[in-house]
């Protein structure tokens, strides 16, 4: 697994988060109005130092890209900018929405000052009050905390596909980068494990679902299954699925969340040395 070094200077604070092993390590945050730009680096440095480890020991940097203060957000995206090209490493921006994708139900919000908190709409991110969001009858869930916002990247997720998927080709981290790049696509993820999921003209497709075997028969995989759902029905009326027959598990954890058989595709999974096994087709309602 990676090692992630993550920071945020998108508002009133200096914050950063380490993840090894697909887990938060530990994270650090400092309230400040100004200053980030001489805190950051320091910050960063003393984080790395207290688990033993020095800038080469990462793999990959993520960076909070806001919505937020637009003087903080450039001081991150520097930051992580100059590190990616020193220590030839990826640097992945995370807004506000991804990091609470998943943890924030029935809507996803970004807090801002003066009672008001940004929203995602399809013409982007919109600050709005929360008495406006209120007003339709919508909650606002409370902001999630910071070691709850599990962000993984695209080697993340290979890595744990490979891991979950051993009688089938896994997908690579390219794979799953070209598919993290379509505007149609979102992911649900939690410790260990991720849901990826792509919506089109009302309708939601499971595309792959994914639980580290260390991590599985700890709920995480229906946990998972209830948050993409919920978010998808906020755009799609159907979801649909396919699985592999011979899954026995994953049948079962979809049948108990509301999808039923719609479809049969015959000898469609390849499996080394061993006939090729027929994928089922699944559908259920959302919302």
């Amino acid at each position: 697994m990676s090692t992630i070094l993550g920071f945020d200077t998108s508002g009133a604070w200096c914050a950063a988060a380490l993840w090894s092993d697909g887990s938060v390590v530990e994270t650090v945050a400092e309230e400040m109005t100004r200053g980030q730009a001489e805190r950051l680096m320091g910050l960063l440095q003393e984080l790395l130092a207290r688990h033993g480890l020095t800038w080469r020991d990462l793999d990959a940097l993520g960076v909070g890209v806001g919505p937020g203060n637009f003087t903080g957000i450039r001081i991150g995206v520097s930051a992580a900018r100059g590190l990616a090209l020193g220590l030839d490493v990826p640097a992945y921006g995370v807004t506000g929405f991804d990091q609470r994708n998943g943890l924030q139900l029935p809507l996803v919000c970004v807090p801002a000052p003066r009672e008001s908190v940004y929203v995602m709409r399809a013409d982007g991110p919109a600050l709005v009050t929360r008495a406006e969001v209120e007003a339709d009858g919508t909650t606002l869930s409370p902001d999630p905390a910071p070691a709850a916002c599990h962000v993984m990247t695209p080697q993340d997720m290979a890595q744990i596909h490979a891991a979950a998927f051993t009688d089938a080709r896994p997908w690579t981290a390219a794979e799953f980068t070209s598919l993290l790049d379509s505007p149609h696509v979102f992911t649900s993820t939690a410790p260990h494990g991720f849901a990826l999921v792509r919506v089109v003209a009302g309708e939601a497709e499971l595309l792959t679902i994914a639980v580290d075997p260390a991590h599985q028969g700890q709920g995480t995989g229906r946990r998972l299954m209830t948050r993409w759902m919920t978010l998808a029905a906020q755009s799609a009326s159907d979801a649909f699925l396919e699985v592999a027959a011979d899954n026995a598990p994953a049948r079962a954890l979809y049948g108990s969340c509301g999808f039923a058989q719609s479809g049969l595709r015959t000898a469609y999974y390849a499996r080394a040395g061993a006939p090729a096994v027929d994928a089922v087709l699944m559908r259920a309602p959302l919302g």
